[in-house]
């Protein structure tokens, strides 16, 4: 400071203070996700990802962009977007698997997703990134999965039977895919058995006569509405009936039949023998002779003998035939000569070895004595022996039938021991023993059996007063509403004696 004459100098001090700025953050954007396609039983795989413009370490969300509740309640929290975990309903299906830190879907959908008639469903997912700061928006990802129908197979539980007797089979049906409702039907059924379905069971039956014995093959068809499934099966009725031959039971009779086993008065004999000469071309021919005696006389000067040239004894000077020509043996014809072969020829006259015979009878089912579904007329394992499956909550460990005989008007016992092997007690079970044929069925009370438990029962199956004698298969069940298993038995029913 100066006033022209004096200066004064004085320092003033001040403090510059910068101001602190706070970094913006931006929200991460995520990328548009494609449409995905899967089959049942298939497994997809495809990732997500977005773009965040801070280079922040994302990580992702995901939920089902519809919920499964319909309610106002379960939709209202649709309005929380801090957590997923608060979207009741919004939950991501069993089969899908998402990994938030990498954003990569995995869907392995089993054959239950798609339920028939639909045959493809797009399930639509909502994801989003996070910064850990702020979320992106959700992004739309839609994946079409399409059914891979399962086919449905049959079982046979055949018989031998008899003639006279009811022929009593069946066929049951199965389907991975439980709601498709099953048609069965028996295709080239003999005219005197008849089938009827009840449920998936086809039943199959009729009374052989006497003149019906023989092997037996019939077709057996399912569908489940999409596909058809064919199966050949085969049962046999064995000759049982005593039938009447009539004819002549009399050795001596010239017409003696050797398979007559009824004499129906037509026996005839042979004349007593008259000896005498019985060519005609003698002089002396009598013609009331049937047994010659050597004693034909001819003309003079005719020569007696065989005059046919085809004869072993022809005689080219004879000038009467006397009877006497006799010829070579017919050629044999070879051939089976066995008439229960295949290929039996009746004209053969020996026998080449050439015969063949039909393969023996097959009754196809269950041979293994420690099955549930054993059959002990099965010849041949079909392959669907039941044996307790761990897979299955409740199941027999045994099923046994006190006596296989049991009298019309009196009752079958059966001595079983079901158990749990799932991991949640099961309520309002019951045992039910059930012979359609017959008509007769009757369960056990209703019982509980916890997880882990077995519980025995005995049950009564009263067989009515007019049952017929003969065999008949029980059918045993255990279940409830949820969860069951089976077993079937053979009977005997004799006859009673009231």
């Amino acid at each position: 400071m100066s006033d022209g004459i004096d200066s004064k100098t004085e320092y003033v001090a001040f403090i510059v203070q910068a101001e602190e700025v706070t970094p913006t953050n931006t929200a991460p954007v995520m990328n548009d996700v494609a449409p995905q396609t899967v089959t049942e039983g298939g497994q997809l795989t495809f990732s997500v990802d977005a773009v965040d413009v801070d280079g922040d370490k994302l990580t992702f969300q995901a939920k089902k962009a519809e919920p499964d509740c319909k309610n106002s309640w379960c939709k209202a929290f649709d309005a929380i977007e801090d957590t997923v975990e608060t979207f009741f309903g919004y939950y991501l299906p069993d089969y899908v698997d998402f990994n938030e830190n990498t954003g990569v879907f995995t869907l392995s959908p089993g054959f239950d997703v798609i339920k028939h008639p639909d045959t493809s469903k797009t399930v639509k997912f909502e994801v989003r990134a996070s910064d850990g700061k702020k979320y992106s928006a959700w992004e739309k990802v839609e994946v079409t999965i399409t059914d891979k129908n399962q086919i449905p197979t049959l079982t046979y539980y055949g018989e031998i039977s008899q003639e006279g007797k009811k022929v009593y089979l069946i066929v049951t049906a199965s389907d991975k895919d439980s709601e498709d409702k099953l048609e069965i039907k028996a295709l080239g059924l003999p005219e005197w058995v008849t089938s009827t379905q009840n449920g998936n069971m086809l039943l199959i039956e009729g009374m052989s006569g006497c003149a019906d014995a023989g092997d037996y093959s019939f077709t057996a068809e399912v569908g489940d509405g999409i596909a058809n499934v064919s199966e050949t099966f085969a049962f046999t009725v064995l000759e049982a009936c005593k039938v009447d031959v009539p004819g002549c039971t009399d050795e001596k009779a010239a017409n003696y039949n050797p398979d007559a086993t009824v004499d129906d008065g037509s026996c005839t004999y042979p004349p007593a023998d008259v000896l005498g000469c019985t060519n005609s071309n003698a002089t002396n021919y009598n013609p009331k002779a049937n047994v010659d005696d050597g004693s034909c006389v001819y003309p003079p000067g005719e020569i007696p003998g065989c005059m046919d040239s085809e004869a072993t004894n022809y005689n080219s000077l004879a000038t009467v035939d006397d009877g006497s020509c006799t010829f070579p043996p017919p050629a044999d014809v070879l051939g089976c000569t066995d008439a229960k072969a295949t290929n039996y020829n009746p004209s053969a006259t020996k026998d080449d070895g050439s015969c063949t015979f039909a393969p023996p009878v097959v009754v196809f089912g269950c041979t293994d004595k420690n099955a549930l579904n054993y059959y002990i007329q099965a010849t041949t394992d079909n392959g669907g022996c039941k044996y307790p499956q761990p897979s299955k909550n409740v199941y027999f460990q045994k099923v046994h039938l006190v006596s296989d005989a049991v009298s019309a008007g009196d009752a079958a016992f059966f001595s079983v021991t079901v158990a749990n092997n799932g991991d949640v007690d099961l309520e309002d079970l019951k045992v039910t023993a059930v012979v359609y044929e017959l008509g007769a069925k009757k369960s056990t009370g209703q019982f509980n059996l916890d997880s882990g438990d077995s519980k025995n029962l005995n049950l009564v199956l009263p067989i009515p007063y007019d049952a017929e004698a003969g065999d008949y298969l029980v059918k045993v069940t255990v279940g409830n509403d949820d969860f069951h298993d089976t077993a079937f038995r053979e009977i005997s029913v004799v006859e009673g004696s009231w």
